[in-house]
């Protein structure tokens, strides 16, 4: 296993161990095993110290570590991963030059349309019958990241690309209930392409990759 695809399979435990504690599920501390297992064959480089610290301090007092706590450090490990790997894709498409990170600058208008927009995303998740509590979180989550960076007056465009990917992903797993979702942030990246200096000049997509939906969610007719 190559070392991206070790540190993708690390946050892919996070984020479903999340997800099932979320849920109310009783979660295996066991799975701490699997991690350090994997952060043995990954170069030790890749990954932070503060994540190998806190994953060391966790396993190491599994059997002391309360509920409460345990929970509580997953989410300060997965919120270091996330931002390692956020780093990590800013610098390939820049090459370390903080210069070039794209940024979006949307003017009044258009900051109050695309908070408008995140409204409407929100109520999309609240209201689907189709997420797990743990999915919906994380998908709010996503919405609040977006409205952080469109409320500055230079706000991060990869904020708005991560939102695209993680909703886009959202459809392939929960069906057409979330697709209202992806249209409306179809928008809001459109906005935000044409206000950063960076950006605009690119082509835009035809359209936000989608994973297949479930087979149980097939189209009537």
């Amino acid at each position: 296993m190559l070392n991206n695809e070790i540190v993708a399979e690390l946050k892919r435990i996070l984020t479903k161990t999340l997800s099932s504690l979320e849920d109310g599920e009783t979660v295996d501390k066991s799975v701490l095993d699997r991690m350090d297992l994997l952060v043995e064959a990954v170069e030790e480089s890749l990954l932070s110290a503060n994540f190998l610290n806190l994953l060391k301090s966790t396993s190491t007092n599994r059997t002391t570590v309360s509920a409460a706590e345990f929970e509580n450090r997953l989410k300060r490990l997965d919120s270091l991963l996330e931002t390692q790997l956020f780093v990590e894709g800013v610098n390939l498409r820049t090459g370390g030059n903080l210069d070039l990170i794209p940024f979006f600058e949307p003017d009044s208008d258009e900051r109050a349309r695309m908070l408008k927009l995140c409204a409407q995303i929100r109520d999309v998740v609240l209201k689907s019958r189709a997420l797990d509590n743990g999915y919906r979180n994380r998908l709010l989550k996503r919405v609040s990241a977006m409205e952080i960076e469109i409320h500055k007056e230079k706000g991060m465009f990869d904020t708005i690309l991560g939102g695209m990917s993680e909703f886009g992903e959202s459809v392939g797993k929960f069906g057409k209930d979330v697709k209202p979702a992806v249209e409306i942030l179809q928008e809001i990246e459109k906005m935000a392409r044409g206000s950063s200096k960076e950006y605009k000049q690119l082509p835009q997509p035809d359209e936000t990759p989608l994973l297949p939906a479930p087979d149980s969610d097939d189209e009537e007719g």
